[in-house]
């Protein structure tokens, strides 16, 4: 007789002297495991010492059960005075026998087998088991109405691993057993593999990939794709609907050739794992990336010379000038992986080249991270997938198409969320019922514009910048763009693509931690405004920022936590993140604090020069301006309508019939033209923080 069919047969006779024992069914009482129906399903036994009279001592039997260790050399029972459970594989064979001692509730296994996880096969019939260390917690959980239970006494074994990591089953410890090593291969991510459209996963040799995942509260849509010997089946399905989980499992059991208990398991698995998945949380896929390209953008993000290679690249693709704003750009695209991301306003006249600069900054953000439109609805930003913009770009190509989601755009970047809540029709009721819906944000919004009447709460919230409109910036696009027509300008066309490859690397490797500025306490902003409160986060965001982005050469320090809690990880802001921050707030934020807008106030520089030469003399028409400075007409009106609110130019109505001419109400107070920030401390005065 074979080993197993032997331990099947003791535990049957183990089964049957059970239920003749009143004192083995006490015990259990006295414990709290009443439930008939578990007794009979864990075929529970008793050894009670008759085991001998019971099995006919002709031929070999008891010395094969010598050999097994189920009697000991001098004839007694291994597991005299213990409650026995059959311990089964993962396809049901009995291959051991777990005891438990009803005096010293000492746990024993046959000594010639290896111990093993009791009531493994429950791992084909669910996504996550929770191990016992003891049989006794195992059925108190049960009495509960906690199936999924596995016992291991001595930890989990290699072929208990291989089967969590067959069928994907996520194990952990029961708060009774938090003292045993973690089992190996219980990782949650086991068989998981996350992609930009959504993620793979395996259960045995099972193969789903799910793609378009859309969660809402009452529907789960998926696109499901599954390949098996050649055969391949793709569907869009609701997995809350009964009627397409029924026709999905059909059509599963006919391609995969499995049974119905698997695949209603697997399906089971599946909506649990698409219920807890987080695209924005789920780890780069890695294993996707070649390995030359992790090694290139790696030594990219380690660089010591990290900023000037970035505007290096800028340079390389063809972008001309305009150093401070796009960095400030790709910082704010960067920061879209922090808690605070920054959000950048582009404010210029019609062709000054603002989308340009937004689209060539953000051609270096990976394409699963940015979602670009060019019109919003007022409501549509509401009713988006909940993940959807977690840790996102966000990117508008006009204010104008967006003018109906001002106040949803606000409320994004201010409180991080945005709910929703509206009446709709039961399906199954027929009755009218609410429905909620949360769109997380923590998102890096970027718009363009020529309005410089953008409504000043919207406005509050961006750090605005505007593109160089000077003529020198003109001459020198103007040559950019005739090189782009030479074997120079072709050959560079041909490096871009490994340079935006490059940089999306380098973003995806980026690790989303906290960033501590231990240096914030004797850092100073001007306080001569009101809008300095909203204003000084953007700068200590800024900074921030810059830390996130060279985190690559920084140590990552753990931050512990109370109760075993996981450790955080973090990184420290130093003085070389400081003074790429104060360089670009001058640069750019400085002329956020003033009341115009850049081209207007370029506007004002422009005509202070033209009437420095016309002393007594500060009148003018639109033609005069035009023909001096060379704006057109739609551009000089806008601005000069600016102007003119804020006072800095007056109107003189000329005689019935004449065009209105203005006058020049300003004399170079507030030094325009200027980059500069008062109340900024210079990095190196700062004082080293303590410890």
């Amino acid at each position: 007789m074979e080993a197993e069919q032997l331990i099947e047969r003791v535990a049957t006779l183990y089964q049957h002297a059970f239920t003749d024992s009143t004192e083995a069914r006490l015990f259990l009482g006295k414990k709290g495991i009443t439930n008939t129906e578990l007794y009979t399903r864990h075929q529970i036994g008793c050894s009670n010492g008759t085991l001998k009279d019971t099995l006919p001592s002709r031929g070999n039997l008891m010395k094969n059960l010598r050999e097994l260790g189920v009697l000991t050399e001098d004839g007694t029972e291994y597991f005299q005075n213990c409650l026995t459970f059959p311990v089964s594989d993962v396809d049901g064979r009995i291959i051991n026998i777990l005891g438990l001692s009803m005096e010293s509730g000492k746990t024993l296994f046959l000594p010639s087998r290896q111990p093993s996880a009791w009531n493994i096969a429950i791992v084909r019939n669910c996504s996550e088991v929770l191990v016992a260390r003891t049989i006794l917690e195992a059925l108190t959980l049960e009495m509960k109405g906690i199936s999924n239970v596995i016992v291991a006494a001595d930890g989990l074994g290699e072929e208990d691993n291989k089967a969590l990591a067959m069928y994907g089953v996520k194990a952990r410890m029961t708060e009774e057993s938090k003292a045993q090593p973690e089992p190996h291969g219980a990782s949650p991510g086991a068989g998981f593999r996350p992609h930009p459209s959504g993620f793979a996963v395996s259960y045995g040799i099972r193969n789903y990939e799910v793609r378009a995942l859309e969660k809402k509260s009452r529907s789960l849509r998926v696109t499901l794709r599954v390949e098996h010997a050649g055969k391949l089946h793709i569907d869009t399905l609701d997995l809350y609907c009964a009627k397409s989980r029924r026709l999905l499992a059909q059509e599963l059991c006919r391609l995969l050739d499995e049974t119905p208990e698997t695949i209603e398991a697997d399906i089971g698995r599946l909506i649990r794992q698409c219920e807890e998945y987080e695209p924005s949380n789920a780890e780069p896929d890695s294993s996707a990336m070649p390995a030359w390209e992790r090694e290139e953008a790696e030594a990219f993000g380690k660089n010591p010379g990290l900023i000037e290679q970035i505007q290096a690249d800028f340079q390389s693709c063809g972008m001309v000038a305009e150093e401070a704003n796009r960095l400030l750009c790709y910082l704010a695209m960067t920061s879209r992986k922090t808690d605070e991301p920054l959000c950048i306003l582009i404010l210029s006249s019609s062709g000054a080249g603002k989308t340009y600069l937004q689209d060539m900054v953000l051609a270096f953000c990976p394409p699963e991270d940015l979602v670009k439109v060019t019109s919003l609805s007022g409501k549509a930003l509401f009713y988006r997938d909940p993940a959807s913009l977690r840790h996102k770009v966000l990117a508008i190509e006009e204010e104008a198409g967006a003018e109906e989601a001002d106040y949803a755009l606000r409320s994004l970047i201010t409180s991080k969320q945005l709910s929703v809540e509206a009446v709709v029709k039961d399906l199954a009721t027929g009755r009218l019922t609410t429905m909620r819906n949360v769109v997380q944000g923590r998102t890096a919004v970027f718009l363009t514009t020529t309005n410089p009447y953008v409504n000043p709460e919207t406005r509050s919230r961006f750090v605005v910048l505007s593109v160089d409109e000077s003529r020198e910036q003109t001459a020198r696009i103007l040559e950019s763009q005739r090189v782009g027509h030479t074997i120079q300008g072709i050959t560079q066309e041909n490096n871009v693509e490994g340079i935006w490859r490059k940089h999306r690397n380098f973003q995806r490797l980026l690790r989303p931690m906290k960033v501590i500025n231990p240096y914030a306490g004797q850092l100073g902003y001007g306080d001569d405004r009101l809008q300095s409160r909203r204003d000084q986060p953007k700068y200590l965001n800024l900074i921030k920022a810059v830390a996130f982005l060279r985190q690559m050469r920084k140590p990552i320090l753990q931050e512990k936590r109370p109760h075993g809690a996981n450790p955080v990880a973090y990184i420290k802001v130093d003085r070389d993140d400081i003074r790429v921050a104060n360089k670009l707030a001058a640069e750019t934020m400085g002329h956020s604090l003033d009341e115009l807008s850049c081209p207007s106030r370029d506007l004002l520089s422009l005509l202070e020069g033209m009437l420095r030469g016309k002393p007594g003399d500060t009148r003018f028409s639109r033609r005069d301006i035009r023909e001096s400075i060379g704006w057109t007409n739609t551009r000089l009106y806008q601005h000069l309508k600016e102007l003119r609110d804020f006072e800095y130019v007056t109107v003189e109505t000329g005689p019935r019939g004449q065009p209105h001419r203005y006058r020049l109400a300003y004399d170079g107070q507030g030094n325009a033209g200027n980059r500069f920030m008062a109340g900024l401390k210079d990095a190196d005065n700062l004082k080293e923080p303590a410890e």
